[in-house]
């Protein structure tokens, strides 16, 4: 008996104090929903709902202000590491430029006057138009008539550009002199240099192929341009003109 009225008097104030905060929160849960029940009224549902847009777009899955900066390449279509590759793709040609304006390369004072015949021979066709089946087309340089098996010399110094072969097997070899100046050699049997090797005026390239460019005559192709537009060769080759 005496053990139940002492854990009565135990227990009995902490209800009271339990009894007491119930009532201290039902009386604050009233007066929040008094005070808040004004807000919750349609006219504020969409202030509301613009404020979650907002947070969603600038704190939702994908978001975030980390990724604000990429924001303009996601637009792009293009994802952060493309960007990237190709601003240091940019950054490298940028530096390429510089360089070749604060350092003026040799090859700008290439002197076409020194341009020679390339091998002794009629000029059996000219820089003109010409009529290929029902078009017509400009043939881009001239064509040299010579016995299969000439030689066929660089007609001015340079760097070999490019070394390849045509649609019927022949090599054409093009030669780099700088300041926007190459010629091109096609119709050749056999070549004797490689591209990257650089060479001097009168160098032996290769020799002409029996094929040639014409069906009736033996001949190879010889072409001349500046900045990758074809120049008639007589022009600047004197005593080139043809026969």
């Amino acid at each position: 008996m005496k053990k139940r009225v002492q854990s009565s008097l135990t227990t009995t104030p902490f209800k009271i104090w339990l009894q007491r905060q119930r009532k201290v929160l039902k009386r604050a849960g009233a007066g929040f929903w008094k005070n808040a029940r004004p807000f919750l009224t349609p006219k504020y549902w969409i202030v509301y709902f613009i404020a979650f847009c907002i947070g969603f777009y600038l704190w939702g899955p994908g978001h975030g202000w980390q990724n604000l900066r990429f924001r303009s390449i996601h637009q792009a279509g293009k994802d952060p590491a493309q960007a990237t590759e190709t601003l240091q793709l940019q950054l490298k040609q940028l530096k390429m430029e510089l360089q070749s304006v604060q350092q003026p390369s040799k090859a700008l004072l290439f002197d076409t006057t020194t341009f020679g015949r390339p091998a002794l021979g009629q000029i059996i066709r000219g820089f003109d138009w010409v009529q290929s089946g029902k078009s017509w087309r400009i043939h881009n340089g001239v064509d040299i008539g010579v016995p299969p098996g000439s030689d066929i010399i660089a007609a001015a110094a340079g760097t070999i550009a490019e070394v390849k072969t045509d649609e019927v097997g022949d090599y054409i070899v093009t030669i780099n002199h700088g300041g926007g100046w190459q010629s091109s050699y096609g119709n050749l049997a056999k070549v004797m240099v490689a591209e990257g090797q650089p060479i001097i005026k009168g160098v032996i390239l290769g020799i002409s192929s029996a094929k040639g460019c014409d069906p009736v005559t033996p001949c190879f192709h010889f072409a001349i341009y500046h900045d990758q537009q074809a120049v008639d060769p007589e022009k600047i080759i004197s005593g080139m003109q043809a026969e």
